[in-house]
């Protein structure tokens, strides 16, 4: 590109009489300045480069071969002043690499053939290479050098040309060394800005070195200089870098490919697998496990150069590669660093490499894994915890024998899994009962299961991976489907044999020493671990006999079962209850006991249980449920056991009376646990007395017994439950725990909840009557309150008010009652403004949208003013998600649309017209508003109203005078911004563009329209390198329809918003929806030059895959929401379309696009059949 001589920029202070006397007058003087040994040539000149400049730019000073003169001379230049170290270093020069660019910019493009034959000399006599790599040793050691460069943009362009060529003139060594820079830049510098910036240039080098190795005959001296002199800078690519930019990652993941490629090679793959012992490549592998994958792969490739002896034969060659392997991994996982176990175990097993051979490394991996599980220390289990769990993982999938014999303990050290490690230990439990179920070796498996947690941490055993509700329901569902009809009597006989044993150990153990809140983890008893087995074992066991496949058992087997059930159920399990409810005070082993006794018998006396128990009571009933309603208000008494309690005296035919009386006992003991215990999360536990109460009963009313307290509770029961659910609803989440708020809306999001009609009408009575005290605020007072910044006299004092919009807004509108809806419709413009929370005020607006989007009612103009306003909205907190700030729109648009009714039909204009004043007033289109985010929903609901006039009075009528100047103003504003053009174009700017094209009319007096503002936006979109949105699309549709814009904007569009996705198929729904419609509105004449492209595109040839998918969703789309007229160019285009497609590479990306098009094909042909 030439410049002219005005606008070059000197980088010298002189006036404008010196550079008039440093113009050249010839060449010679051009040639005497450059030979020049001092720089500049004369005291107080310019610059040698400046000259340079200056004469490559004066296209009156005649020079032969001036291309090849200047740039050698630079080329020298910068060689020789390469030298220096640090910032003095000449080589950064980016006046002399810009004049660079621009010269052999005119080149044309750098193919070997079409070369200048000027530069091809230059090139023979400097060495390039060289200079370059001088370059990149100055990148790695000086900050920012960078910057001079224009980013490097200017180098890279240079290298470009430069490079391919020099490199047919060097030798390898010369290229490998700037090979070994970019290895050690990229290994030594962590600012990513200089590192992007210089990923192009060494891309360029990097591909250029490839192409020179693979043409290299001493392959093996460019391997041995990597490993003895660069190895470290090789290896450091492979590196995990978090939070690092993807393209940096990649960038550095095909340096260590490139790396491999050249370590090894096929002479010292050999070299390498004869020194493996001692080699320093694969004694990385422990630091780099990716070399473990390289070492294989190359084994695999160079194989008959590796092993020259003349025992080749195929299925040697197979079991050398995997004593090679298996040799490798032993060394590399010697240390147990177990990130690094976990990558090499898993690509043993991709490369499936892994042979009977490797039995005892796996084996004492294993066992490895099981001792680090067995440690105490819950930081370390965290740290260690996800690597094991893959490991074991991979290795149950290779060889199941070598982890079987460690189950018991493997088991027992993953039961109480750390939060951060249970799902990789779910894993390891899914893939131990997979193989189980496969074999049939159920039976084998489920004692070990039911024995694996009698582990000290009782609490963190309950929530761990056996009783996961995934891993329960998967347990359920192999019992069912794999125990065979045989095994089903001998399994449940030895389950419940082995738990009738510890029964009456329990039985036979003297109750210990009561002490205040006793839990276990204070003394360690062996009755505490013996109760803590039985209470895990219950669990298993209720799952298992609800899961047994009876139907399988011949008549004489099912009896033979249920005869087994009958005796456990009368023998030692009635015994331990009726044992345990006579000792006076409950140490916390019997408590899991006691709890784990009545789990059982609620189970097995269950109608939908399998193997449901016959066995009836004979001993005094009453008392014992007197007992246990006893223990029910007992404080001591843990969470575990009430619920278990609640559970058994609720069960089966009683009375409204006893029901009443057991769940008002529960309920005291909630309200009086809810009110003594702030914190209102829990961990999962049942066992701890110091876990609350409530929750258990919490979870199981919300789960198990809604229609029993629906059915029998009296009205001030339900009463309290709601009021606890008011309470309780108000808590945040908390990490791993349960929240009562987690369970309570989960509940109350259950159509079945609000189908009880006792309970529903209850809650509107509580929505009426708790709401009532928002009656006694001024909604004009708040607010002006508000807009001073001085809090309202009520703020805080509503909060069970407002509270009450939280349940609300989860309740279907259908379910509320006339009275409900009336009296939260009319308090919720109160409960709005004195909301302290976003949550909280997010559930008024949902509750408002939902009772107001009927159309009918308007809210007072006064309290729109207030949403729209920004600078209000701004001392709020933002809103916590977008479907809050719809709700917030769609609010405001419902009223518009009552306002501009209102104006119409009953010529009422001051609503409209007050809001109208308030928008032109608050100029929201202007800054600093336009890029205020708290802004965004004030713009939108601005646009929204002018769109509701003109639906209401539409394009040809004349507004009324007083709504007319006021529209007319803002549309000013729109206009103000929608016609700027530097800015950033995003979706709001194109929505008021087409808001503004909708109602120019209005704005210019003779109802002409602008256009061509979706082109520009365009045009925009791709120099920012921006995605087009379906906003665009529509505004395009507008223009195309009535401004007569080019058609095929909308291909780039479209095209331009698949441009971000790495598979074509992935484009927005959104995005084919608007291009679809506009395929419906546009004229047939626009239609058909619209297919016709599309066709036209799809017979040209396309390198960019994901561009070729998106104009074969185009050509779906265009066929399919073609406009009427079309049906013949329709069925030409779709037979021309199939053509096109039939010449496409067989791709898996294309798939699905093409099967698309051909099942719209056929329902097109289906169609014109009928």
């Amino acid at each position: 590109m030439k410049y002219s001589i005005t606008c070059l920029s000197f980088n010298f202070s002189t006036n404008h009489k010196t550079m008039q006397t440093d113009q050249l007058a010839s060449s010679q003087e051009f040639i005497r300045a450059l030979k020049a040994p001092k720089d500049p040539p004369r005291p107080g000149g310019i610059r040698k480069i400046d000259l340079a400049r200056q004469a490559w730019e004066l296209e009156t000073l005649f020079i032969p071969s001036k291309a090849e003169v200047i740039v050698e001379w630079v080329l020298q230049s910068l060689l020789a002043n390469g030298t220096a170290q640090g910032t003095e270093s000449g080589i950064l020069d980016g006046k002399s690499w810009k004049l660079l660019a621009d010269i052999i910019g005119t080149c044309p493009n750098p193919n070997l053939n079409s070369l200048p034959t000027w530069l091809n000399g230059v090139i023979n006599r400097v060495a390039v290479w060289p200079l370059f790599t001088r370059l990149l040793r100055a990148l790695g050691t000086v900050p920012g050098s960078d910057q001079g460069l224009d980013g490097l943009r200017v180098v890279t362009s240079v290298a470009r040309v430069l490079l391919p060529p020099a490199a047919l003139k060097a030798n390898c060594d010369t290229v490998a060394s700037c090979f070994w820079e970019v290895l050690a830049m990229f290994a030594t510098r962590h600012d990513e800005e200089t590192l992007l910036s210089a990923v192009d240039l060494s891309d360029s080098i990097v591909s250029t070195f490839e192409s020179s190795f693979g043409h290299y005959s001493n392959k093996k001296k460019i391997a041995i200089t990597l490993v003895d002199h660069h190895l470290d800078s090789w290896l450091r690519q492979s590196e995990t870098r978090h939070s690092e930019n993807a393209f940096l990652t990649e960038f550095r993941h095909r340096l260590f490919d490139v790396g491999s490629s050249i370590i090894f090679t096929p002479e010292h793959t050999r070299s390498i697998f004869q020194h493996s012992d001692t080699h320093p490549v694969l004694l990385a592998t422990a630091s780099s496990p990716r070399i473990f994958t390289v070492y294989v792969s190359a084994l695999r490739t160079h194989k008959l150069s590796v092993f020259l002896d003349q025992n080749s034969s195929a299925g040697n060659l197979v079991k050398r590669i995997r004593g090679a392997a298996r040799e490798l991994f032993a060394r590399s996982v010697a240390e147990r660093e177990w990130s690094v176990v976990a990558q090499l175990t898993q690509s043993a097993e991709e490369l499936q490499v892994v042979d009977d051979e490797w039995a005892s490394n796996l084996g004492a991996l294993v066992e490895s894994a099981v001792q680090a599980l067995d440690n105490k220390s819950t930081v370390e289990r965290e740290r260690i915890g996800v690597n094991v769990c893959s490991t074991l993982a991979c290795i149950l999938r290779l060889n199941f024998d070598i982890v079987e014999p460690f189950t018991e303990r493997l088991l027992s050290g993953l039961c109480d899994a750390p939060p951060t490690v249970r799902a990789q230990a779910g894993m390891v439990f899914r893939l131990l009962l997979d193989y189980h179920s496969k074999a049939r070796t159920l039976p084998s498996l489920l004692p070990q299961l039911a024995s694996a947690g009698s582990r000290e941490f009782y609490h963190a055993t309950c929530v761990g991976p056996v009783f996961d509700p995934t891993f329960v329901a998967r347990l359920r569902r192999s019992v069912a489907a794999f125990v065979t009809p045989g095994q089903i009597l001998p399994c449940t006989q030895h389950l419940l044999s082995d738990l009738a044993s510890h029964l009456r150990a329990v039985q036979d153990t003297p109750e210990p020493p009561r002490k205040k809140r006793r839990t276990s983890s204070g003394d360690k008893r062996d009755d505490e671990y013996q109760a803590v087995h039985v209470a895990l074992a219950s669990r298993l066991v209720v799952d298992v006999l609800s899961s047994l496949p009876v139907k399988t058992l011949k008549p004489d087997l099912f009896e033979q079962l249920r005869v087994c059930v009958d005796e456990f159920d009368a023998g030692v399990l009635s015994e331990t209850i009726s044992m345990l409810l006579n000792v006076p005070h409950l140490s916390w082993g019997n408590q899991l006991v006691l709890a784990a006794a009545l789990r059982i018998r609620y189970a097995l006396r269950q109608s939908r249980c399998p193997v449901q128990s016959r066995h009836v009571p004979k001993g005094d009933v009453a008392a014992e449920e007197t007992s246990m309603l006893q223990m029910v208000q007992d404080a001591s008494v843990s969470g575990e056991l009430v619920t278990e309690i609640v559970r058994v005296l609720t069960q089966g035919q009683r009375t409204k009376e006893h029901i009443c009386g057991v769940w008002g006992a529960a309920l005291a003991r909630i309200h009086s646990d809810a009110e003594n215990q702030q914190d209102s999360s829990w961990n999962g536990s049942l066992a701890h007395t110091e876990n609350h109460v409530w929750f258990p009963l919490w979870v199981l009313l919300l789960d198990r017994q809604l229609r029993i307290i629906e059915s029998n509770l009296s009205a001030e029961q339900l009463k309290a439950i709601l009021n606890l659910f008011v309470v309780m609803g108000r808590t945040a989440d908390s990490g791993y725990g349960v929240t009562s708020a987690g369970l309570f809306d989960r509940t109350v999001a259950l159509a079945q909840f609000w189908e009880m009609s006792n309970i529903r009408k209850t809650l509107n009575d509580k929505i009426v009557h708790d709401t009532s005290s928002l009656d006694e605020v001024d909604l004009h007072k708040a607010l002006k309150a508000f807009r001073k910044g001085k809090a309202s006299k009520h703020t805080g004092s509503h909060d069970v008010a407002i509270s009450m919009y939280r349940i609300a807004a989860l309740a279907p509108p259908d379910y509320l009652d006339r009275s409900a809806k009336a009296a939260l419709l009319s308090r919720a413009l109160c409960a709005d403004v004195l909301a302290t929370s976003s949550k909280d005020r997010a559930a008024v607006r949902v509750v408002l949208r939902q009772l107001s989007s009927g159309g009918t009612v308007a809210l007072p103009e006064e309290y729109v003013r207030y949403l729209l306003d920004p600078q209000l909205q701004a001392i709020r907190e933002s809103p916590s998600s977008p479907q809050d700030a719809d709700d917030v729109l769609s609010t405001m648009t419902t009223s518009f649309r009552v306002y501009s009714r209102l104006a119409k039909e009953a010529g009422t204009p001051d609503e409209i017209v007050a809001v109208l004043r308030a928008v032109e007033t608050l100029q929201l289109f202007d800054l600093p508003y336009w890029d205020d985010p708290n802004a965004v929903i004030s713009i939108r609901a601005t646009l929204s109203l002018l769109n509701t006039i003109l639906e209401t009075w539409g394009t040809k009528s004349t507004l009324p005078d007083q709504i007319h100047a006021l529209v007319v103003k803002i549309l000013q504003q729109i206009y103000n911004r929608v016609e700027q053009t530097k800015q950033v174009v995003t979706d709001l700017l194109i929505e008021s563009a087409r808001t503004l094209h909708l109602c120019e009319q209005w704005l210019n007096s003779d109802g002409t329209k602008n256009s061509h503002r979706a082109r520009r936006f365009l045009r925009t979109l791709v120099s920012q390198n921006s995605v087009a949105s379906e906003a665009l699309l529509r505004l395009l549709t507008q223009e195309i329809q009535n401004a007569d814009e080019d058609v095929r904007l909308l291909i780039a569009a479209f095209t331009l918003n698949a441009q971000s996705r790495d598979n074509g198929n992935d484009i927005p729904q959104g995005a084919e929806q608007s291009f679809g419609e506009a395929c419906r509105r546009i004229s047939a004449e626009q239609h058909g030059a619209l297919t016709n492209e599309i066709e036209t595109l799809l017979l040209e040839p396309e390198t960019n895959q994901t561009y070729r998918v998106a104009t074969i969703r185009m050509a779906s789309l265009g066929i399919r929401f073609a406009p009427e007229g079309t049906s013949k160019a329709r069925r030409r285009t779709t037979t021309a379309v199939l053509h096109a497609l039939a010449q496409l590479p067989q791709l898996a990306m294309f798939q699905e696009a093409c099967a698309i098009f051909v099942a719209l094909y056929t329902w097109l042909a289906h169609s014109a059949s009928i």
